[in-house]
C-alpha cells in the first residue's frame, strides 16, 4: 500500500519530468484530484503530548494508551482521543503483547513400548453425560 504523500511526489515527477499533464498522471497514478490538491491547514506542535506521554508511560509501564489518556486530561490536556492515539502510536509507544503461557493440566507420562503383538493393551473409554441417562462408551 503506497501513502498519498508517496503518490502526490509520483505525480510531481511525471508532471516534471516526463511532461504529462496533470489530469493524466494522477490516473496514472491512481491518485484522486482532491487528495493531490488538498493542503493541510493543521500547524500544532505535538512536541509538548508526545513528552508528556512518554513522562507518562515511564512511570506506569505496563499502563495502556485508555488509562493514559485518562492521566492526560486530568493534568488538563483536553485533546481529542483519536489524535492523543495517533501521537501515541508515532512515538512507538504501543505495549508489546505478552504470550499466553501455556499450562499442563497434568504431568504427561512416557508410555511402555511393546516388545511384541499383544504385550500391551489399552482401553478408550468416553462418557457422554446427558440431563436424564449416563452413556458409558467403550
Amino acid at each position: 500500500m503506497v501513502s498519498p504523500q508517496a503518490k502526490r511526489e509520483a505525480v510531481d515527477h511525471l508532471i516534471e519530468v516526463k511532461n504529462i499533464k496533470p489530469h493524466r498522471a494522477l490516473q496514472l497514478v491512481g491518485l484522486n484530484s482532491s487528495t493531490y490538491y488538498y493542503k493541510s491547514y493543521s500547524n500544532r506542535d505535538d512536541t509538548e503530548l508526545i513528552e508528556k506521554l512518554r513522562d507518562l508511560s515511564q512511570l506506569r509501564i505496563r499502563w495502556g494508551f485508555p488509562r493514559l489518556l485518562v492521566l492526560l486530561r486530568r493534568e488538563g490536556f483536553m485533546d481529542n482521543h483519536k489524535r492523543v492515539h495517533r501521537v501515541y502510536t508515532q512515538a512507538g509507544l504501543q505495549l508489546q503483547h505478552r504470550p499466553k503461557k501455556k499450562k499442563q493440566r497434568h504431568l504427561r507420562l512416557v508410555l511402555p513400548q511393546a516388545e511384541k503383538p499383544n504385550h500391551i493393551w489399552s482401553m478408550d473409554v468416553n462418557r457422554l453425560l446427558a440431563p436424564h441417562f449416563q452413556f458409558e462408551i467403550i
